[in-house]
């Protein structure tokens, strides 16, 4: 080859460079910020003991040892009384290392003096010898004015108190009267720790040496007997740390008795059968008060347990879909199924299409039941014939029977009722800009007792700490009046100081609301805040947890914390490392757990990393179980609500793309990504998915079909929303044989509805169903059916008000 030629290559060589840099700067990305951040640290921080709390504690056990008793107890005293809100890792062992409980450092003060009654009970005497006369004071105080808030004070911060077993007890038999499920069974599991899982059983179950004895019973097969139940339960009472006092003055049989009574009017027959049980190995001829006359205990609750198959369900409202997934305990399985929808929608409305082009987690890969440049980003709720949605800008109401505007007068006719003059329509303003963000957003609201919350306004719940960029303006509450035909409410809208972010929309009850706050920084801090409904005045604020997200401080951030409420218990899913439980009324802390985080992926690709896509996935309520996907985790799991225990968690990258956690119905838990999942919803095991094709890996091959949006659970069925159509699944399993002789579980598909609007397919969102009425809002779309309700349609009334032991 001559010079002649070697210098033409070379030039040509050098066109096609320039053509090729030239295509890339007109193709490519707006110019994104320098400093893209790395991999997320997983360090999560809670407002944990001190050093000199753990110098104190140290104290107190070494004057123990010195058998000083009087001194002991005045130095534990010294800071019982304000330990309240400081955490300290609770004691025991847990199934997972990777999961670790925390609790108040005074109730973890309380539990260590309980068991001085076996280790030093004279120390315990000097102990109650200094408190017996004001906790009792405060005990008959609770009693004279019937308040169960200072009756839960008493149980709490004189548990150890001579008066702590009453208080526990008749705090039980109150929280019952108010359909306290949870906190009535934890009252009384507190008397001993004969009434928790022994040791012995640890090999057969997920949590460690402490847990629900009636869920470690569950996994062994060896039949109940009486004596083998004795003996495993003392021993467990000599050896593990003591949860609660074993010197209880209460008939244990008696105590059993309750909890399995409670688990009756719970319709949760799965654990009162076994509950039953127990009952009778340990106390088959006990005898006791119930339903006001002298009874064998066993015989009375087998009646019972036999008569319950003929209890009618618990009362549901059927015709409102008042806030996310529907229920403020984030679970509403309807207990009718839908049958069918009419062959069209009855009406659609049109909705501003969101694209987040320049969104990290999906950048150069398709997103998890969504596409990047069509998310859905709507979650309407429904009242009292009414439709709301929102977006960043305004909020809309419809008639949930025809579409037409809730108010004709009101507006222009659009179904208007808000407009937020700082950001105007179009809300699509995540498609180009200067740099690049994580998250996507999502447009919630919440609707009690007449008046409608939501978040507006900016998205963003952090921002780039760089002090050199102008102050942005931060997302704001609304509050309106729906009595009112949507008039702002008195102290609405509610404005954080710039640093502050709400997390998204609150959950209401009570008069009160609550929701969970972002401040932002490197380590971004999480609280959660609760303020009076009417007035917007601030009652309490509370921090959780502090810790470095995927933003850094470099990049802004999009993120959802929604919170969840049952029983007087707040629950928060901070998807920063922690799950917490919060009480409703002070905002105290009760219990945190922290889960193993995960990295998120900047160089590697051999790692799943599709659980970032989960943007709402608040804690789901299931009778006494915190269900869990945090987007920081790629794992999905089970707490106990009263303890923050570990039950279960799925192995890693077990279901990671799941994104919506649906509901549990006939013993499974369904959630849902690009496939749809069935887990053992006692144990975390995946049973089956469908379909059973695809891959999960970076750049992977999509299933076909695939999730897109949503879904809803309604009777004994679970309807899952795709691309064109929706799947009907039974949401039981059937049992068959596989290849190699194997027994395995398979999905019963009922039906398939495709979906289309004069010959337009709808392309999938997210569903809900009041009223009769089926809403899909997509993309770009709100579209409504009417449906037609299982032949089961009738009333649907409460248990009957049988009394218990």
């Amino acid at each position: 080859m001559t010079r002649d030629s070697c210098s033409g290559l070379n030039m040509e060589m050098r066109i096609l460079f320039a053509l090729l840099s030239c295509a890339l700067l007109l193709f490519a990305p707006p110019a994104f910020a320098q400093d893209i951040p790395g991999e997320t640290p997983l360090v999560v921080d809670f407002d944990e003991a001190s050093g000199p709390d753990k110098a104190l504690l140290e104290n107190f056990e070494a004057l123990l040892i010195d058998k000083q008793w009087t001194d002991a107890i005045l130095a534990l005293e010294n800071f019982i009384g304000d330990a309240d809100q400081r955490l300290v890792r609770a004691p025991g062992v847990s199934a997972d290392d990777a999961f670790a409980r925390f609790i108040t450092l005074q109730a973890y003060c309380q539990q260590r003096l309980l068991q001085l009654a076996r280790t030093a009970p004279k120390a315990l005497a000097v102990y109650r010898r200094n408190v017996d006369a004001l906790a009792e004071r405060r005990f008959h105080e609770a009693l004279d004015a019937h308040d169960i808030l200072q009756l839960r004070e008493v149980a709490r911060r004189w548990r150890a108190s001579s008066t702590g077993d009453q208080a526990a007890y008749t705090l039980g038999e109150w929280e019952l009267e108010r359909g306290g499920y949870i906190a009535a069974r934890a009252a009384w599991e507190s008397l001993s720790p004969l009434l928790r899982a022994p040791g012995e059983f640890a090999p057969y179950h997920s949590f460690g040496d402490s847990g629900p004895l009636w869920l470690a019973l569950r996994s062994v097969s060896t039949p109940l007997k009486g004596e083998t139940l004795r003996t495993a339960l003392a021993k467990n009472q000599q050896e593990r740390i003591g949860r609660a006092e074993a010197d209880t003055q209460y008939d244990l049989a008696e105590v059993r008795a309750k909890l399995a009574w409670v688990s009756l009017l719970e319709h949760w027959r799965d654990r009162a059968e076994i509950e039953i049980k127990v009952l009778q190995s340990l106390h088959p001829r006990a005898e006791g008060r119930f339903g006001g006359r002298t009874v064998n205990f066993v015989e009375t609750l087998q009646k019972a347990y036999a008569e319950s198959r003929q209890w009618p369900p618990l009362r549901q409202n059927t015709a409102n879909w008042p806030t996310f997934a529907g229920a403020k305990s984030r679970e509403r399985a309807w207990k009718i199924a839908l049958e069918e929808i009419s062959p069209l929608p009855i009406w659609e409305r049109p909705l501003e299409q969101v694209d987040v082009e320049n969104e990290m987690f999906g950048f150069g890969r398709p997103r998890v039941a969504e596409r990047r440049k069509r998310v859905l980003s709507y979650h309407p709720v429904v009242a009292d014939g009414l439709v709301f949605v929102n977006d960043r800008s305004s909020i809309r109401a419809f008639r949930l029977d025809d579409g037409r505007p809730a108010w004709p007068a009101v507006g222009d006719g659009s179904g208007l009722i808000y407009q937020d003059e700082e950001f105007p329509p179009p809300v699509n303003r995540f498609r180009r800009g200067p740099t690049r963000f994580f998250g996507a957003p999502r447009f919630t609201m919440t609707i009690d007792q007449g008046r409608l919350y939501a978040k507006m306004g900016s998205q963003q719940t952090s921002r780039p700490t760089d002090i050199r960029r102008p102050p942005q303006a931060t997302g704001y509450l609304v509050g309106l009046d729906l009595r009112a035909q949507g008039r702002m409410l008195p102290g609405f809208p509610l404005r954080l100081e710039p640093d502050w972010a709400f997390e998204g929309a609150p959950i209401a009850d009570a008069g009160s609301i609550y929701v969970a706050l972002r401040r932002n920084g490197v380590r971004s801090q999480l609280y959660v805040a609760s303020y009076d409904a009417r007035s917007a005045q601030l009652r309490w604020k509370r921090k959780v947890c502090s810790a470095e997200t995927a933003g850094q401080g470099r990049l802004p951030e999009i993120t959802h914390a929604l919170l969840t409420l049952h029983e007087n218990t707040i629950y928060c899913n901070t998807n920063m490392g922690a799950v917490a439980a919060l009480d409703q009324h002070t905002g105290g802390l009760l219990w945190a757990a922290r889960y193993p985080r995960q990295r998120r992926l900047t160089s590697q690709s051999d790692r799943v990393d599709l659980h970032y896509f989960r943007d709402l996935t608040p804690c789901l309520l299931h009778h006494d179980m915190v269900i869990t996907a945090p987007a920081d985790c790629d794992r999905i799991f089970a707490l106990e609500a009263s303890s923050g225990q570990l039950l279960w968690a799925t192995p890693p990258e077990g279901a990671v793309d799941a994104v919506h956690i649906l509901g549990v119905a006939q013993n499974n838990l369904l959630v849902s990504g690009e496939y749809l999942y069935w887990l053992n919803v006692y144990t975390g095991r995946i049973m089956t998915y469908f379909p059973q094709n695809g891959s999960l890996s970076f750049g992977r091959v999509r299933p076909q079909p695939h999730g897109m949006g949503r879904g809803l659970l309604a009777g004994d069925r679970v309807y899952w929303p795709t691309a064109e159509n929706i799947f009907v699944f039974q949401a039981a399993l059937r049992e068959e044989k596989l290849l190699g002789g194997r027994r395995g579980w398979r999905p019963q598909r009922i039906d398939n509805w495709r979906l289309n609007f004069h010959g337009r397919p709808l392309a999938g969102g997210n569903m809900i169903l009041a009223d009769g009425f089926l809403l899909m809002a997509g993309a770009d779309k709100l579209t409504a059916w009417k449906t037609l309700l299982g032949s089961d349609a009738a009333p649907l009334l409460e248990a009957p008000p049988l009394e218990g032991p």
